[in-house]
């Protein structure tokens, strides 16, 4: 990050950047503690955080739910954790490096400029008019199972092939080498992000 303003040094920006955070952390909580995430009193159902459509929202969530409450913090972290690979591969470098931990974001905001070229970016981005009450939990309740329709036989009649018939593979390679290049590409994601936090730290 450049700083623009002479008095800015790295120890000021962090400093006031940690105290707007907390402030709009504080707020958060009180959206949450509101919707009873704190002492849920249902039983059965799951907490979902409303959704995240940009990312835009991801990164201003992310940067204040470092300082929301523990008993808060834990639930949106994992919920946040299930998104940050739904904004594309250059992006999904960045959120692991942001979810890993409180210093490691911070360091990378000062040391990057990925993020924000300079100060008053930064400061512009986290001092925005948001609505922070449009991000809430809400209950989740488990679906009812269908009813299992009893039959005689089988559904599906006259669909056997003949023994003459040309007979399809019974694995499909072309899936299988598919999800091998996914998960090849997931990892070398992995080891990129942690090679840029072993350059950061």
């Amino acid at each position: 990050m450049k700083f623009v303003q002479t008095s800015s040094n790295s120890q000021s920006v962090c400093r006031e950047l940690r105290k707007i955070l907390r402030s709009l952390a504080s707020q958060w909580a009180k959206v949450l503690r509101i919707d009873v995430v704190i002492a849920p009193t249902t039983t059965n159902s799951v907490y979902r955080l409303s959704r995240i459509r940009t990312w835009n929202e991801f990164l201003f969530l992310t940067m204040i739910h470092w300082y929301l409450p523990e008993d808060a913090f834990s639930l949106v972290h994992l919920e946040l954790q299930d998104l940050y690979s739904r904004f594309g591969t250059d992006k999904d470098i960045i959120a692991q490096i942001i979810l890993s931990s409180e210093p490691e974001m911070i360091i990378y905001f000062l040391e990057s400029s990925e993020c924000f070229k300079d100060e008053r970016q930064l400061f512009g981005f986290v001092q925005r008019n948001i609505q922070l009450e449009k991000y809430h939990f809400y209950i989740q309740k488990p679906r009812r199972p269908k009813q299992k329709v009893y039959r005689r036989g089988y559904n599906d009649q006259g669909s056997r092939r003949l023994p003459h018939e040309i007979h399809e593979s019974k694995y499909d390679y072309s899936f299988t080498e598919e999800q091998n290049r996914i998960e090849e590409e997931r990892q070398a994601r992995k080891d990129t992000a942690d090679f840029a936090k072993g350059f950061i730290g």
